[in-house]
């Protein structure tokens, strides 16, 4: 059967395929000092293509390519690395191969910011910090002594939970690790008595005698009284606001 549409087939010539070399020097501008790449680049360091029909083709360093057409081959696990901090140079005179460890430490001595290059500072001596080594002890005391959570000392001192956790186990600002294994229990109130309840009693008891009846939904249910449905499920199940039998008539 002939397909509906006509769908013509269009035939490629294939590209005439320039000499990478011949490509390469079409692009630098060849001085005096350094030989500046002139097309594209990425952070700052000369890109090309490697040339050739189809897709996905990959995209060559200049520089390295630099080095492997006037120096030599590349061995392997080796850096290209600037003499005259030019990224956009690729005078193969400016080039010499080191390690990645070379590479930083060439960096560093010359001043160039690179990465994680420039010693970070930690506790006081960083300008970001909220905390003291003062108040760090005192946190470390506080939730070993009394039976007070992650988040309220968070909130006390204008840090996250996950910050005061990670303070209380030692795992930042260095100093007296306190021993908490014997910290009083959270005593977390429940029901209305919870300062977040959005139920009293009066409303449990009716949520459970109206499913009871069999008139409502649960999602009527969490409608009305502002709850969401898991947790009106929860409570006609019992899991949630235990409420003695002597109290309601289900």
């Amino acid at each position: 059967m002939a397909a509906k549409y006509y769908i013509p087939q269009r035939h490629y010539k294939p590209r005439r395929c320039v000499p990478l070399l011949v490509r390469f020097l079409t692009k630098v501008s060849i001085g005096d000092d350094c030989w500046e790449w002139l097309a594209a680049k990425r952070t700052g360091y000369g890109v090309i293509g490697k040339g050739g029909n189809g897709y996905n083709l990959p995209v060559l360093l200049a520089h390295r390519l630099s080095y492997q057409f006037f120096v030599g081959n590349i061995p392997k696990g080796l850096f290209v690395c600037h003499r005259c901090d030019n990224k956009s140079c690729v005078r193969p005179s400016h080039l010499f191969l080191g390690t990645n460890s070379d590479n930083i430490k060439d960096a560093v001595h010359k001043g160039v910011k690179i990465g994680c290059a420039k010693t970070p500072k930690f506790g006081t001596d960083n300008p970001a910090a909220k905390l003291t080594q003062e108040k760090v002890r005192g946190i470390r005391i506080q939730y070993a002594t009394t039976p007070i959570t992650y988040k309220e000392l968070g909130k006390q001192y204008g840090v996250s939970w996950a910050m005061i956790g990670q303070i209380v186990k030692g795992n930042n600002w260095s100093g007296d690790i306190v021993d908490f294994s014997h910290k009083p229990r959270v005593n977390r109130q429940k029901g209305e008595g919870h300062p977040g309840a959005k139920l009293s009693m009066r409303n449990v008891k009716n949520i459970r005698r109206s499913y009871k009846s069999g008139s409502v939904r649960l999602k009527d249910l969490a409608e009305k009284y502002g709850v969401g449905v898991s947790a009106i499920h929860s409570i006609v199940k019992g899991r949630n606001w235990p409420i003695p039998t002597s109290i309601i008539d289900l």
